[in-house]
């Protein structure tokens, strides 16, 4: 499936190999909607949903990307670059309203633009808009339309 390009892995972000190919994969669709045809799933796992398409615009735009694991062990969803460009950070969360959702989802973010020495984050979701601070930066909470279009 991956060498007809219905599917993409993404590895974790390391400058070792051998911590590449040990890490798992995460695998992105081609097609959301082939995702939701083919899932045996009742619900229509919004989450999963917006990731994918996320990865698909980091894709279409040209970036090199890969998943990141911070010192403390943390998910980012996405640590993406082009050749010669600073790292653009982005996590993905359907809905940031909920404190304790937040507080993991913009804390990853935080402890991961330290550790690669990014001054700015993006989390992509369905709704919400704002700017928060971090530390000498920001994140800037984006609704995925919005996001997506560069309105």
């Amino acid at each position: 499936m991956q060498e007809v390009h219905l599917f993409f892995p993404i590895f974790i972000h390391t400058e070792s190999e051998k911590v590449r190919q040990l890490n798992p994969r995460k695998i992105y669709a081609v097609d959301t909607g082939l995702v939701r045809a083919c899932s045996r799933r009742t619900d229509p796992d919004t989450g999963h949903l917006l990731e994918n398409l996320v990865f698909l615009e980091l894709r279409r735009r040209g970036l090199e990307t890969a998943y990141y694991r911070t010192a403390s062990g943390r998910e980012l969803d996405f640590i993406a670059r082009a050749s010669g460009q600073p790292p653009m950070l982005v996590q993905v969360c359907t809905d940031i309203s909920d404190e304790e959702t937040r507080a993991r989802e913009v804390g990853a973010l935080r402890e991961a633009m330290t550790e690669v020495g990014a001054d700015s984050g993006t989390v992509v979701t369905l709704f919400e808009e704002a700017t928060l601070e971090a530390g000498s930066g920001h994140i800037d909470v984006v609704p995925a339309w919005r996001w997506v279009t560069g309105w």
